[in-house]
């Protein structure tokens, strides 16, 4: 009669059988994505050193075009409700207590008002 393992055979065999050998994962190489400095840096070239971008541009002193104003809106044809709407999307980012910049949130308040002739 051969020999039949016990429940103390099959333990032992899995407390001191030889843990499986794992295979080390290879490290997947991404593509390298542009720092904020690499990105102001390449605007920096296209723009110009001197220029800026219109939507940082200080108009609180001078006057301001509606081509200008719709740029700063990001609107192309500039309806009421298209102009309310672009002026809210860019109110809550830009907006001084959300941490946004004064100067910016001051233009686009100024495009809303030259666009729908406040």
């Amino acid at each position: 009669m051969a020999h039949q393992k016990s429940y103390r055979d099959y333990r032992d065999e899995c407390y001191y059988s030889p843990p499986p050998s794992r295979k080390r994962k290879r490290k997947v190489r991404r593509p390298t994505t542009k720092t904020k400095f690499e990105r102001d840096k390449i605007i920096e070239q296209m723009l110009g050193k001197n220029s800026k971008p219109i939507i940082e541009r200080d108009f609180t002193n001078s006057t301001m075009s509606k081509e200008q104003a719709q740029q700063i809106l990001g609107v192309d044809n500039p309806s009421h409700a298209i102009v309310k709407a672009a002026f809210k999307k860019l109110a809550q980012k830009h907006h001084p207590d959300k941490n946004g910049s004064a100067l910016i949130f001051s233009n686009i308040s100024i495009a809303k008002a030259i666009l729908l002739g406040a």
